[in-house]
């Protein structure tokens, strides 16, 4: 009986993402945010064998073991080498990782900006910048948005240093804290601690190395009374080892949508 009742809320929401494409998570105020020890965090540009770069952010959830090491650099101008360990133990409850836009958007003053930006790496002047690169459906007026680069370039996989003002942050539902990443940016808060660090808005650009394929929403239910919702979220970490190629997931508004 409940199968039934959510296959008939997952019909539901499939609908309304078809006849409500504007729907904005930001305008519906659904997710807030909380803060993460930036010691836990750390955000990847992994290398690929086709020689492409994706974007992977580790979070230490457990000291049982470590989820990474890096490979220091004598300059602090030049990349850092980073090897997940991922490969090696099986992480299930000591790290977590998300690996696509599932796992991780911008939040810019206390607005969720994933239906309108899609963070990216783009190989640029001798180093791998992550930027949010405006969706085709978010409008002409949006503005390429930078938020870390590796400092240089070198084979392998790849620190990426955060631009001033910008932080990792957690998403929250209802109390709840999710596997969700934030690359967070607050304007007062950026202009107190850093001046003058108003994030780069860059022109709009059609010259991207690869086109970027539009992912897959994510759909949190909330059910009425008597009926139990799952309690995981859906970008939650597996025990499964990262992928060696690239893929690519779709992701659209989320909805909440109530079972009757």
């Amino acid at each position: 009986m409940k199968i039934a009742k959510w296959l008939q809320a997952a019909v539901i929401a499939t609908a309304s993402c078809i006849t409500i494409g504007g729907f904005s998570p930001a305008n519906a105020n659904i997710f807030q945010k909380t803060e993460v020890d930036p010691n836990d965090v750390i955000a990847v540009a992994v290398e690929h064998k086709d020689g492409k770069h994706k974007l992977l952010i580790v979070e230490q959830i457990s000291d049982q073991r470590a989820c990474w090491s890096e490979k220091s650099s004598e300059s602090l101008n030049r990349p850092v080498l980073v090897d997940t360990l991922l490969r090696t133990f099986d992480f299930t409850g000591i790290c977590r990782r998300s690996t696509d836009s599932n796992g991780y958007s911008i939040r810019m003053d206390d607005q969720d900006l994933g239906s309108d930006y899609l963070l990216t790496l783009l190989e640029r002047e001798g180093e791998i910048v992550l930027a949010g690169i405006p969706r085709p459906w978010a409008g002409r007026g949006l503005k390429r948005i930078e938020v870390g680069r590796t400092r240089g370039y070198a084979t392998g996989n790849e620190k990426i240093f955060l631009d001033p003002g910008w932080r990792f942050t957690k998403r929250t539902y209802q109390g709840r804290v999710l596997g969700h990443f934030y690359l967070t940016y607050d304007s007062a808060e950026g202009t107190v601690t850093q001046p003058n660090t108003i994030p780069e808005l860059l022109p709009p650009t059609d010259e991207l190395d690869e086109p970027i394929d539009e992912p897959v929403r994510e759909l949190i239910f909330e059910p009425q009374s008597g009926i139990e919702a799952p309690t995981t979220e859906a970008t939650e970490t597996s025990n499964q080892t990262p992928a060696t190629s690239s893929t690519s997931e779709r992701t659209v508004p989320v909805l909440v949508v109530p079972v009757r």
